[in-house]
């Protein structure tokens, strides 16, 4: 996640609706981890205060969850040109190698027991094949 405002929630809503709090969303990190039981969600909701929130709509910000691998669905990017009251816009931007080098490098337990899979909007073939030159440099592809 990226942006450029204090949030104090993130909505998202599928086969469990989940309210991700301020501490989570400003930990410093980009990217968050949570577990979800499979199935499809889309990004619902950014509160600002508790009375101020903007509706995130369309389709390019739904995603699945599939059982026994890390989804990754994209990086979540908030833009406001003011912090109370103006027009934001919303992207959901894949960038797979970032993705793959952050949880090699905080998350190793975790890469060595799930595979980790696009699952946000459109498809991309990145994590496999980084997966297949991983196996090809241990010798376990042939």
């Amino acid at each position: 996640m990226e942006t450029n405002i204090d949030l104090l929630k993130l909505t998202v809503v599928g086969e469990e609706n989940i309210f991700l709090p301020w501490e989570e969303l400003q930990q410093g990190d980009r990217y968050l981890l949570v577990e979800l039981q499979a199935g499809d969600y889309k990004f619902s909701r950014i509160s600002l205060t508790s009375t101020h929130y903007y509706s995130v709509h369309g389709a390019g910000f739904s995603f699945r969850v599939s059982p026994g691998t890390v989804n990754y669905v994209g990086d979540f990017r908030i833009q406001n040109a003011n912090w109370f009251g103006g027009p934001a816009s919303f992207s959901l931007i894949n960038q797979s190698s970032l993705a793959l080098e952050f949880m090699e490098e905080n998350f190793p337990q975790v890469m060595s027991t799930m595979p980790l899979t696009y699952a946000g909007p459109g498809t991309d073939d990145f994590f496999r094949f980084a997966q297949s030159l991983g196996a090809e440099a241990t010798g376990e592809g042939q």
